[in-house]
Formats: structure tokens, sequence, C-alpha cells
């Protein structure tokens, strides 16, 4: 969702997603919007059918008009998700419904239905009785005879696998949203939440003895909202252990998140990057010299966060998270790519003749790669009846070529976190140490966890096994296990799913390789009332050259694709044998009537897990790579002085102190080559170079949204196109000496509750004083015509402009609020906090 009018939420389709038909379009545009309508007309449960249902009942419409669920889209589409169902002849301009109506959610313990997350106020102490069926089904028997821990904490840890998992959230580090966060679940809760031992910026629900907490209903709403606006992310406890590992985080880093979506990681990793950079900046110039930059303390260190998943619409997910949390995301790149094959990537020599080509190493990475998910029974128990070994041991090998190829891109002295939510050892330690026991000798250690978590200490934990046995494909039939390979009875040795690579090594091979299993990390419910979850941190030696080989196999410095057998195709760093790729990623055939995403000739792209198309993306071409607006054709002649002109940009520092604003950095302001839409992205002024040739590799999304040309739709000003995107509005509002205007709060409370207000409704708050800039939107200096366009509003009294500045438009008739209704709740729950009156 991009923004929202009084007709209902509006996306624009990205070139990514052009080509899709427009039901599976809807479906991951409005993902967490469908099933939000107060008459529970979607369910919400299952998203590809509520948004067949929309489109059915015409709900849908593109460009102002409806369109049928196969109507493929294109790119710069406005696809609209209406309000309520139109009448026959009506228009997409206006819209009956009462503007401001609050609608409640029916996701995670909202309401009457279940959603993905259910949480309990219950406390650790209280377990109650467990099924005695369910400590001793194949799930129970298989780790207890794994030996995971002791006898005792695998009893307790199965009664809490049979309650719901208490709520976690983590707040977003920059200090006003912060303690706005705090502040409202503290009155939420009550004494019933608290922050984490070893994580102050995470709270979690610890019990209700001691205070009451709100109904569900409320603490969803403002979940909802707060994460809409970037104050907090809805995150489980274990989740955020991985990014914790990679601590600490230099302005400088490069980092690699390889299996990204959701997408909760990567925004932990943002915030520690923002975190770096705000700390350096302080230390170099000051805490005034950063105010005075308003919101572009993130840009200071110049570093990179590059998020890759297998799936595009995984990869969307994310861009959509990450967006909420404003400037957080300029130095992200977004990327969908195999994360067993992730191509090698170049920094080139820029056109200037400046810098060199190199490859890029990453300084830290994580791997969270997919699993069984066993660890995640507390959220979703209906796996457990599902349970079977059989789904670890087709992952084993995926998981092997992805931690192997994660080694490959690490830069020596760099650190890697390899991390699952199953309690499995064969895709835990098994993994470990097929990926590590054909490196040379000393280049990897798995990193003892006291050293890793030294700060903190009153972390709990079960450190990682030295021994496993594999067990029976149908274990849950037979509950056999194998200690070693020649244990396993010949009839199901050849063709089964049993692998070398799964067997511990033993005890003098171990001694011997110097691989410490028992540095990883297995946590359990009893270590901090949260789910199941395993991770390894692996830290690569400074001191050892880069080897051009893992494991005696050659690689080669190109890049590669995956066949439909999955054998590595020409130039890949990872070696894997067909062998070692289960069914579950083999590639079904697709005809030319498979919808399909971005350019990609549908007859050359494979599918992949989740039946989702670009497993195999075609090469991006130079028409793809992005340029800085001021290199590219259309954004030197006719963007750049058109946003400069409308909103005042000051682009050089003498401008910007004349003016008393923050100079806008127009160097890091990207363009697409091939976009004809225009879509302006501001990005971290390291990468912006290094975008300009994406050899290899399919960019998703880079960088945080700031201007959108909104050519595609007829009710927008003709005559300037650009809308600010509410990611953007805070950091313009700093730099911005024109169409910014300022209201008292309780003027801007009525403009949010109503979202739309006659134009004339601004001059007469002009005229009463309640109104700030109103002459920054005239159409000339001495006239008193407005100017239609983009203008971004805020409160008076938020000085620091982080929550209270949102997106509008100014209409021959109106002025428009343009930001989703979650971020419009949000800030009308923070002007009644201040006191204001309405």
């Amino acid at each position: 969702m991009d923004f929202e009018t009084l007709t209902g939420l509006c996306a624009v389709v990205t070139e990514e997603a052009s080509g899709q038909r427009l039901q599976r379009y809807v479906a991951q545009a409005f993902r967490t919007d469908l099933g939000r309508s107060s008459s529970n007309q979607y369910s919400g449960a299952n998203r590809k059918h509520d948004a067949h249902a929309a489109c059915q009942d015409g709900k849908v419409w593109v460009n102002g008009k409806p369109e049928p669920g196969n109507h493929v889209v294109s790119s710069g589409d406005v696809v609209t998700l209406l309000n309520s169902i139109p009448p026959k002849g009506s228009s997409t301009t206006r819209h009956d419904e009462a503007p401001g109506t609050v609608r409640t959610s029916s996701i995670e313990g909202a309401g009457e239905s279940q959603g993905r997350m259910v949480y309990s106020m219950s406390p650790v102490r209280d377990l109650p009785a467990c099924d005695s069926s369910l400590l001793h089904d194949p799930f129970a028997e298989y780790y207890r005879q794994q030996a995971i821990c002791s006898e005792a904490d695998w009893k307790r840890s199965l009664h809490l696998f049979s309650r719901p998992m208490g709520l976690s959230v983590r707040l977003s580090q920059t200090p006003t949203k912060c303690a706005s966060a705090a502040s409202t679940l503290r009155g939420l809760f009550g004494n019933s939440i608290s922050q984490l031992r070893w994580l102050s910026s995470a709270w979690h629900v610890v019990s209700s003895s001691e205070g009451a907490a709100s109904d569900a209903a409320s603490i969803n709403r403002f979940l909802l909202q707060a994460q809409a606006t970037g104050e907090l992310c809805q995150q489980e406890k274990n989740s955020m252990l991985p990014p914790l590992a990679l601590a600490p985080l230099q302005p400088h880093h490069n980092v690699l998140d390889l299996c990204c979506a959701p997408g909760s990681k990567t925004l932990q990793l943002l915030d520690m990057l923002r975190d770096s950079s705000t700390r350096e900046a302080s230390e170099s110039a000051g805490q005034s010299a950063i105010r005075q930059t308003g919101n572009l303390s993130p840009v200071v260190g110049g570093g990179m966060l590059l998020a890759n998943d297998f799936e595009l619409p995984r990869c969307e997910r994310t861009r959509l998270r990450a967006q909420c949390f404003d400037a957080d995301c300029i130095p992200l790149v977004i990327t969908c790519a195999d994360a067993r094959t992730f191509p090698e990537l170049r920094a080139h020599q820029r056109e200037d003749g400046s810098g060199a080509d190199h490859e890029i190493k990453f300084h830290r990475i994580l791997a969270d790669v997919p699993c069984g998910g066993d660890g995640t029974l507390r959220k979703s128990p209906e796996k457990r009846a599902k349970w079977s070994p059989r789904t670890a041991m087709q992952n084993h090998p995926i998981q092997v070529a992805i931690l192997r190829r994660a080694l490959e891109l690490l830069a020596p002295g760099g650190r890697l976190v390899y991390s699952t939510c199953s309690l499995n050892p064969l895709e835990d330690e098994a993994v470990v140490y097929a990926a590590l026991r054909d490196a040379p000798e000393g280049l990897h250690t798995v990193l003892p966890p006291a050293e890793v978590f030294a700060s903190h200490a009153e972390m709990g934990w079960c450190p990682g096994l030295a021994s496993w046995r594999v067990p029976h494909p149908e274990f849950q039939h037979n509950q056999n296990l194998y200690q070693r390979l020649e244990d396993v009875p010949g009839e199901i040795r050849n063709g089964s799913l049993i692998r070398e690579s799964m067997f511990p090594p033993t005890a003098d091979v171990a001694l011997e390789g110097g691989i410490r299993l028992e540095n990883c990390m297995r946590l359990l419910p009893i270590h901090d009332d949260g789910g199941g979850f395993f991770l390894a941190v692996i830290g690569k030696s400074p001191s050892i050259d880069e080897v051009p080989t893992l494991g005696g196999r050659a690689t080669a410095p190109h890049t590669g694709t995956l066949n439909a057998k999955g054998d590595i195709l020409a130039g890949m760093h990872t070696v894997v044998a067909a062998e070692d790729v289960p069914a579950l990623y083999a590639s079904p055939t697709v005809t030319d009537e498979t919808p399909y995403l971005g350019a990609s000739d549908p007859r050359k792209t494979s599918r992949g897990p989740s039946d989702c198309l670009a497993v195999e993306p075609s090469q991006p071409s130079p028409e793809s790579w992005y340029r800085p607006i001021s290199a590219h054709a259309f954004g030197k002649r006719h963007a750049l002085p058109n946003l400069q002109s409308f909103f005042g940009l000051p682009l050089t520092c003498a401008d910007a102190a004349a003016q008393q604003v923050s100079q806008f950095p127009v160097d890091q302001l990207i363009v697409r080559e091939d976009d004809e839409q225009a879509n302006l992205l501001f990005i971290s002024p390291s990468i912006v170079h290094q975008l300009e040739r994406c050899d290899g590799l399919q960019v998703v999304a880079a960088g945080m949204p700031t201007f959108h040309r909104m050519s595609a739709c007829a009710w927008w000003p003709p005559l300037q196109p650009w809308r600010v995107c509410q990611a953007a509005a805070a950091l313009l509002s700093a730099c911005c000496t024109r169409r910014v205007l300022r209201m008292l709060p309780e003027r801007f409370a009525q403009l949010l509750r109503a979202r739309a207000m006659p134009l004339h409704w601004l001059g007469e708050l002009d005229a009463e004083g309640a109104l700030y800039g109103l002459e920054s939107c005239m159409l000339t200096e001495d006239g008193e015509e407005i100017e239609p366009g983009a203008v971004l509003i805020s409160s008076s009294q938020d000085l620091e402009r982080h929550l209270l500045t949102v997106s509008a438009v100014i209409s021959a008739e109106t002025v428009m609020i343009l930001a989703h209704r979650d971020v419009v709740e949000r800030c009308l729950d923070i002007l009644g906090a201040q006191g204001s009156t309405c």
C-alpha cells in the first residue's frame, strides 16, 4: 500500500510487479489490509481468496475504473482497494463512506478470529496440565531420543509448547518514536509488560497478576498503527537474537541478509545500522549537528544492508514493512535471488574515472534459512499433528548450500550467523558441520555464546550437540534412528533422503577439525518463555587470505543459474549436485498462459517453492540499472528542476543556511534507467554507484521512496505530477522551503479525522492564526491563489517532525490526506496524548 484517499487504499504497480494478474497483485500489495473490513466481509485467513472476492465484488479499480481479476497490470498503474462496494456508474474520485472510519483488525489475536500470532497474558510459572498424549507423540519422542536437553527440561518445554506464546515487540531506536511507543505500551498493559533482560529495546508480556491489560482489539489497533509509523516491530524474542549476535555493526559495514522475508530481522539490522551512524555523528559533530540534519543521520556512515529472498512476493512484503520505518531504509537494497547461488557483486569504476573494480565482500551476514519450523509450534500448533523428520531431511542439502555460499561471501574478519526456527540437528548442527568441515583449518571458528553475548549474561540456552542420530524418513511410524551411515539398511540407503552429510563426526575427527559444535545455541520455551530456535555464530579469520576453493571444489568469478534438476550452470561459486536438490525445488512446466512477474519471458522463468515465480529471473539489462537523478536524462532535464522549484529544495549548503533548513542531498536521489514513471528513491551515498551496474542481480527495491510521478491518475493535478511518499515526509519537511504547512494541533486533528476538507478551509485557518506556511503554497509570491499539488502537513507542536508529518495533496477544491489510515489514527492518538483538545 503506497497511499490512501477517501476512495480507498492505493498501490502503485512497480516495474517488478508489472505483468501480473490483478488478483495476484492485490493479494500481495494489500496483504495486511485484506480482511480488515468492519463488516468482516473478507476473513483475512486466505489472502488469495480475499483478493478473488474483492475483484469479483468490484472493489478493485485500476486507474479509476473497475477491472476483472485476470486483468494484467502494468508499471505505473494505480490500483485501488475501495472502502466499500461502489454503486454502478460511480467514480473513484469521490466516495460516500464517512472519512476517518476506524476499521478493526482480524489478525494476530484480535476479535474472534485467531491469527498467526496468539499472545498470552499468563506467567511462565503457571504450567497447565499437558495432554498426556503430547508427551509421547512422534515429535516429543524424537527429540527425547536426540537428547537436545535434559529429560526434566524437555518435559517442561513440552508443557510450554502446548501454550500460546507471549506477545513481544521491539521498539525503534529513534528517541521520539521509542518514547511514544513505550508510553502507549505501558498504558495498554500496565504492569503486565516489561523490557527484556537482555535487550532494552524489546518488550514482552510477562504476567497479568499485577495489572490488567486492555482488550485485544485495542492492543491490535495500536500494534497495527505503531508498525505503520515505524515505532515498533512485532517480533518474537528468539528472532531478535541473530541480528544481536552480529553486533557491533559499524557505520561503514556491508551487511547481507540472505533469506530476509518476512523482514523483522532486516528491520532490526537497519535499526542497528542507524544507531551506529547516529553514534558516529554524535562523536564527530555533536548532537546539535544531528538535529540540524533532520532525519538524515542514517546516511552518515555510508553502510549498506542488502536483503535478499528467493521469492518476489516475499521481497515485496519486506519492502512494504521497511518503508514504514522512514529514513531507516535509506541504506537498504532488496534483491531477489536464490541464496544457494547468490551472485558475486562487484563495484565498478565510475564514469568519471574514480574508484576501481573490486569484488564486494560483506562484513556481516545473516543466513536465517528456510526450515521445518518445528520450533514455532506455540504459534502454529496445527503443525504438530503433521510433524515428520522428512521435512528436515529435504531441507538439509539446501541449507548446506546456502551456508557454504554465505561463507564465501563473508569478508576476512567478518561474522556470520546461521539460524533456524527448527530444533532438528539435521537442520542445525549437521548443516554447520557439513559446511565447515571441508574449509581450510583455522579459516572459520564457531564463536562461543559467552563471547558473542558477553554483555547479555542473563540469557539462557542449551549448548549445541556434538553427536546426534539420523532418523528413518518414516520415523513417526517406526522410530528408527541411525548413528552412522553404515547402520542404515541397504534397502533404504539408495534413493532415500538419508545423506552422508547428515551424520555427526566421530569424536577424533571433530577434535582434529577444530569445529566446536557445542558453541552453537539451541533455545527452548524454558528459556525466556519463547519458542524453539537455533543459531551458530561463525567468525572468519582476518589473517588468512581468501582461498579460491571450498572443499576442493573449483569456483569461478561469474554468475550462474540453476536448471530444473538443481544443477549449477556455468559460473557459480557453490557447487550443488543434482541429487542434493529435493523435488520441492524442481521447476514445473511454465506455459504461455502462466502469469509472470516483471518483464521476463514466462517460457524462460521457472517456479520455486510455494508456487512463486522468478526463481531464475532474467538477467537485468543496462536499462534496469539505477542512476543518480543528475545523470538520468529525464531526471536532469525535467524532474530535478521541477522538484527544486516546486518544493523549494536547497541543493547547496549556502542556500540551506540562508533558508535555515537542511540541505537536500540531491546526489543521493536515484531513479531506474527504464522507469518511465520516474519513481525517485533516496539512498545511502556509498551504494549509489554500486547500483549503477547490477550485473547478474535482480534489484527489487532500494532506499527510501521519496517522490512518485502520478501520471496515471486522472484526479491528480496534472501540472505538478509529483506525490511525496509518506516514508519521506519527515525527511522532506526538514528540507523543503515550499509546500510545508503547520497547523495548531486541534486543527491538524480535525483534518486527520475528516481526511479531506474544502480548500477555503485553509484560508480560514490562516486568517485565525491556526495555520503557518500557506504563503509557500501560493501560485505566485504576491498572489492569493493556492497552487494545486503535493503538500506536507504537520502539527505546529511537532518540533522533531518524526511522527506527525503526513503527505497530502491540494486539488482545485480540497486538501486531502494521503497517509494510510493506521498512520492517521496513530497521529490522532499521539495528539490526544499530548493534551490537544479537538
